[in-house]
């Protein structure tokens, strides 16, 4: 597989090219550019690449701006400190969206979805039928089954804004009609999201909507006991102004996320 990398950092190019080489000697990086104009000079004088490698933010602006003006058909696996661009991405032959520090694991998911491009691009090929081949087709039934889930949330803070990884979240909480983020140090800060909002972009595996107050992180329960009425109370790692407790209808499907999770 002949692939693309477009990344603006020299250290970050090199972890992708090593972890990429790593899954697979026989895969060729056939050049890493930094910036946007050199990515448009490397795609207009070569033939397309199997594959390629994007960060989004670099020194001269987004690279979708390269896709825009040199639109390309091969997937493109979209790298970036931030996660604000999701959509964007995916309109643009996403075919995966990784959050940096890069995690092997996902990356290697994120070839294995295109080994099930490549393997469906050829069964397509093959077909007695001689039906037309439906290359979008194809792209966008992987794109439906990648969700990406957020690693991270962007926090604007008095005249700061810095982003809080999702593992270092507790718990959200409603007050007044404002959403609050508490972090296992025990600091709060206001998020723009409501709990609904959190619910879809955030993994079910690791949070669970105790309450209509409540959104909790697994990895900060300490322990849960029963309650008045066989509702479960869940004591969380931080201190919070309400107790937090799961309703009897809802504690059965909590105590089956616990177990299961």
């Amino acid at each position: 597989m002949r692939i693309l990398i477009i990344e603006d950092e020299v250290n970050a190019a090199v972890d992708l090219q090593n972890m990429i080489m790593k899954q697979d000697p026989a895969f060729q990086i056939v050049a890493v550019k930094d910036s946007i104009d050199s990515s448009l000079e490397w795609l207009e004088q070569h033939d397309e690449p199997d594959l390629i490698f994007s960060d989004i933010q670099l020194a001269d602006g987004l690279s979708f701006e390269v896709f825009q003006r040199h639109p390309i058909t091969c997937p493109i696996i979209f790298t970036t400190a931030y996660d604000g661009y999701a959509i964007q991405a995916f309109e643009l032959n996403g075919i995966a969206y990784l959050l940096k520090p890069t995690d092997e694991k996902k990356l290697v998911m994120s070839l294995q979805k295109i080994e099930t491009f490549r393997t469906n691009l050829a069964r397509t090929k093959t077909t007695s039928s001689g039906a037309a081949l439906n290359l979008d087709g194809l792209l966008k039934s992987i794109q439906t089954s990648y969700k990406p889930y957020r690693t991270s949330l962007l926090i604007s803070h008095k005249t700061k804004i810095f982003p809080l990884p999702v593992s270092d979240v507790s718990c959200f909480i409603i007050k007044h009609g404002v959403t609050f983020v508490y972090t296992s140090e025990g600091k709060s800060y206001v998020v723009p999201q409501t709990l609904e909002d959190l619910e879809q972009c955030l993994d079910p595996a690791d949070f669970y909507r105790a309450n209509r107050q409540y959104l909790v992180a697994f990895r900060a329960i300490k322990e849960i006991e029963q309650y008045l009425g066989r509702r479960v109370l869940i004591h969380i790692d931080v201190k919070v102004e309400e107790k937090i407790i799961v309703s009897k209808p809802r504690s059965s499907d909590f105590l089956s996320w616990m177990e299961n999770r």
